[in-house]
């Protein structure tokens, strides 16, 4: 397989190392129209934003009072999402996250940070140093000795403790 794209749900298309060219689009029968104007290069362009929507003209035979009716309709084909978020991560790929994720992703800032950094990789963003407890206090041998000595004694005392009242 030579190219793989692959737009929402049931909308893919590809080309083979031999060059021949196969889709599909839910919800749009295949005829001469939909052949010409739903291509790969048209899903490209659907997915990268150059085109907003492709407008796909056909007709609906229906039955009514024993006729035939035929109605002209014009169904949109287009790469929107309501609950989703599309994240590109280059030029020629892009990945899309429920809205429901992305949402955890900025509760919490090094998720939302790392992934900026992979939207945006030509612009890299790296927090400052992160202040730990060791850069502020550190113990002198002397105050760990003693730190030490009353843990023992505690432990001691509460074993003691336990031992006579409990037995």
């Amino acid at each position: 397989m030579k190219f793989w794209c692959y737009a929402q749900s049931k909308d893919y298309g590809f080309i083979l190392d031999n060059g021949k060219q196969a889709g599909k689009v839910k919800g749009f029968k295949m005829n001469a129209e939909t052949e010409e104007k739903m291509t790969n290069k048209q899903r490209i362009k659907l997915i990268k934003g150059a085109v907003n929507n492709v407008d796909i003209n056909y007709n609906l035979f229906d039955i009514k009072n024993c006729k035939i009716v035929t109605k002209h309709m014009v169904k949109q084909w287009a790469f929107k999402f309501d609950k989703r978020m599309i994240r590109t991560i280059s030029e020629n790929e892009i990945d899309t996250l429920q809205k429901d994720d992305a949402r955890d992703t900025f509760h919490d800032v090094d998720k939302a940070l790392e992934f900026y950094n992979q939207t945006h990789p030509d612009g890299e963003i790296v927090l400052p140093y992160r202040p730990v407890l060791e850069d502020f206090y550190k113990p002198t041998p002397e105050h760990n000795y003693y730190e030490t000595v009353v843990a023992f004694i505690i432990v001691g005392s509460s074993g003691y403790v336990a031992y006579r009242f409990i037995v």
